[in-house]
């Protein structure tokens, strides 16, 4: 049973009714609780973003990385 909020008398202790993290925002293998304060485990993928003035190297990178070219 998932727990979301803690009151001790009239003080609120713990309150994750207004979160936003889920699976699909937090990093992959770290973990966390969502707003209903289930236990989440990240899937999020960090792509690389690379910039310069030129074409880049064929060496760098993978699918899905961002080239900018600020030239």
């Amino acid at each position: 049973m998932a727990i979301n909020k803690v009151v001790y008398g009239a003080a609120v202790l713990v309150d994750l009714t207004e979160d936003t993290v889920s699976a699909d925002n937090l990093l992959s293998g770290y973990t966390a609780h969502d707003k209903s304060g289930k236990a989440v485990t990240g899937t999020l993928s960090v792509q690389n973003c690379y910039t310069g003035t030129g074409i880049p190297s064929s060496s760098l990178g993978k699918d899905g990385d961002l080239y900018l070219d600020l030239g």
